[in-house]
């Protein structure tokens, strides 16, 4: 069985809406429920038209295009999108698995409240390094470089093609980078809480009597919330070079 379609921009459009509406339902800043699901379909579909009119080529004649052929370019279409989209978020949730770090150092892990990107539950910290980091995103127009890099995979690799080893090279990596970015992240803030631990640890013993675990979670709060507020501007290029390899890794799964 085969279909007559009018011309091949057709298609084209089509599989480039549906790997542009995978990768921006797995990304951020675009996943979550803060972004409504028919504002990511005409973002898609208003990306997949413009970069058609680019004059890519359809991967099979019109002529010879068969429901299976269809339903295998669109699956990959799909795989490709989440893949890229995966990578991104793999990356960018650096931020949230630091603030989990300083969360578990204050003991703030208790006060985990529900964050509506993830829809899952985080610590204070981490839902404060996650805001920060979405901000900072968009701010940079880091949203925009996302979406060019999609568009990007389109002008620079075949519509259907993933290249399975980059794949596999990706997700062995990407957790690797995403704790190291991690530690990176929250080291200052670490590093404070440790001296502030060594500091209430002299104290403990120069006062026995002093409540010092009362005393050291209300000292412990204020230094991270502090050292946050001091180190948020170095966050930038944090955000700037994450996004930057993310971006660099999400092309390889395309072959470009």
């Amino acid at each position: 069985m085969t279909f007559d379609l009018p011309a091949d921009g057709a298609v084209v459009f089509f599989l480039l809406s549906t790997r542009m509406l995978a990768t921006l339902t797995v990304a951020p800043p675009f996943n979550g429920a803060m972004v409504p699901v028919r504002v990511r379909i005409g973002l898609a579909v208003s990306l997949g038209f413009f970069v058609s009119s680019l004059g890519i080529e359809a991967p099979f004649q019109i002529n010879q295009l068969s429901i299976p052929s269809l339903v295998l370019a669109i699956f990959t279409q799909v795989l490709l999108g989440v893949a890229m989209g995966f990578v991104i978020q793999l990356l960018l949730s650096a931020f949230v698995v630091a603030g989990s770090f300083i969360d578990l150092s204050t003991g703030l892990t208790a006060g985990a409240l529900y964050d509506p990107v993830t829809q899952s539950q985080t610590a204070p910290i981490g839902r404060i390094y996650q805001m920060i980091s979405l901000a900072l995103l968009v701010t940079l127009d880091g949203h925009l470089l996302i979406i060019r890099g999609v568009i990007r995979s389109y002008e620079a690799a075949p519509m259907h093609t993933l290249d399975l080893d980059a794949l596999g090279t990706v997700m062995s990596s990407g957790v690797e980078q995403l704790l190291i970015a991690a530690v990176e992240i929250a080291f200052p803030v670490l590093a404070a809480l440790m001296l502030t631990e060594i500091a209430l640890g002299i104290a403990s013993r120069a006062a026995p009597r002093m409540n010092i675990m009362t005393i050291g979670f209300g000292i412990k709060s204020v230094v991270a919330i502090v050292m946050i507020g001091l180190g948020a501007p170095a966050m930038a290029n944090a955000v700037t070079n994450l996004v930057d390899l993310s971006l660099r890794w999400a092309l390889g799964l395309a072959g470009a």
